[in-house]
């Protein structure tokens, strides 16, 4: 990755709302670039991918530039968080990263990366709905452990002999171990009597407990509460739709009942969308301190458009097809994509100018956007092929045109071999110990390569 010489990763501050276009990178180079930003500036930050693939892929090669988790050697220790959204039915939900907590996170400013795929962005509810169900605790709080383990199961923890998982609890005299959604580690909660007297996170492998806390946050697996009431006004939606269906009566009574005694966490998917008052994208009203990116943008935009208006629901040996009106319309997250972006990433290199931007990105303008975009270009770098020699020949242009060269090896091996022949064309070359020491401004100082 070849880069110009950068005193910041992006310029400074715009108003909207024309964003910043970054182009001419590969995916491990924007990655970098954003990876970069966050170190810089520690606000929170929204990426926008086109699927679930691409997305994951972002997922790992940010958790490979911050250096997460990596205990007390990450570049910032449980403050870089990387999660992910849900984008499909089929797709087993990471009850370790879920999208509700990152958001929670995001509205709270705290440095958090939220990697999210174009259509989980219609899975969307009202953003005080999971707020509401944090517990926190702190030392010296009075918490009776009968009523806390209550608390625990009604927003969907299970009870287990050993914490192993997200989503798990377990009591033995006056201790309380819990790991909830979002945490890279468990906490282990010693009560003296009723009162809250110790809070620790501890190794789920060794369960040795490793730093001594002051206050935690628990998250619930969901942020809908059970709906064991009979009046709850999402029953009713949900059978008008399912008579709709065709379902009889006694089909629907017994299905009630069987779902009323499960919490929403274990409900099949779409079923909860019945009980949520507000509808709202994760893209309303964000805070101005979030950052918004949408990678891949042309796709991003064509995965919005190509959304279905009806999704199936599997409903026992049953499919069912959602309501209308049940997600956020597809119309709608483009608009507010186009709205509240502000970083581009295209996935194509042949951006020209404004009339190129509004093409290639995917915008839905009735005209031009008036003004200057800030962009960024990447210098184009050829297949050398395992042709070193070349390759040496390019570096010293480079390095001549006061470019920054950036060398992603497979594994350490690698970058120790490729420094030992860089070093026999007398081109001085640098080898960073993990990927997150490439993202400060003196890493990587222009004429040089690392």
């Amino acid at each position: 990755m070849v880069m110009p010489a950068l005193k910041s990763t992006f310029p400074s501050e715009r108003s909207r709302p024309l964003p910043h276009v970054l182009h001419g990178s590969r995916p491990g180079g924007q990655a970098f670039l954003l990876a970069r930003r966050f170190v810089e500036r520690r606000t929170p930050m929204i990426m926008v991918t086109p699927e679930a693939s691409r997305r994951d892929e972002l997922i790992s090669d940010l958790q490979c530039f911050l250096d997460y988790p990596s205990g007390s050697s990450s570049c910032f220790p449980d403050s870089g968080v990387v999660l992910g959204y849900v984008p499909e039915r089929q797709e087993t939900p990471r009850k370790g990263s879920p999208a509700d907590l990152a958001l929670w996170r995001l509205r709270r400013n705290e440095p958090v990366i939220l990697v999210a795929a174009a259509a989980s962005l219609r899975y969307g509810a009202a953003p005080g709905m999971f707020s509401e169900r944090l517990m926190t605790v702190q030392i010296g709080d009075v918490r009776p452990l009968p009523e806390f383990a209550t608390a625990l199961v009604g927003r969907g923890y299970r009870r287990t002999s050993m914490v192993e998982a997200h989503g798990e609890f377990a009591m033995r005299g006056g201790i309380l171990d819990v790991f909830s959604p979002g945490e890279p580690q468990p906490w282990r909660l010693e009560f003296f009597g009723d009162e809250v007297e110790t809070i620790r996170n501890f190794n789920v492998e060794s369960q040795l407990s490793v730093d001594t806390l002051n206050r935690i946050v628990i998250a619930p697996l969901h942020g809908l509460p059970p709906q064991n009431s009979e009046t709850a006004p999402g029953w009713e939606r949900l059978r008008t739709h399912l008579r709709a269906c065709s379902w009889s009566d006694s089909r629907i009574t017994a299905s009630f009942e069987h779902w009323r005694q499960r919490h929403p966490a274990s409900w099949p998917w779409g079923l909860d969308s019945f009980f949520v008052e507000q509808l709202r994208s994760p893209l309303a009203d964000l805070p101005e301190t979030v950052t918004l990116c949408c990678v891949d943008s042309e796709d991003v935009h064509i995965a919005l458009d190509q959304l279905p208006a009806h999704l199936a629901m599997q409903l026992g040996d049953s499919t069912v097809p959602t309501a209308v009106g049940q997600f956020v319309a597809g119309e709608t997250l483009s608009r507010q994509l186009r709205e509240r972006t502000d970083i581009v990433l295209p996935r194509y290199h042949d951006l020209k100018g404004n009339n190129g931007w509004v093409a290639n990105c995917g915008q839905r303008r009735q005209s031009p956007p008036t003004g200057e975009i800030t962009e960024l270009r990447m210098r184009r770098t050829p297949t050398f092929s395992g042709d070193l020699g070349r390759f040496a020949a390019n570096l010293k242009q480079w390095h001549g045109e006061q470019y920054g060269v950036l060398v992603f090896c497979g594994s350490a091996p690698e970058a120790q071999r490729l420094q030992d022949v860089l070093s026999s064309y007398d081109l001085g070359c640098g080898v960073a110990d993990t990927a997150g020491q490439c993202l400060t401004e003196e890493a990587i100082p222009p004429g040089s390569t690392l």
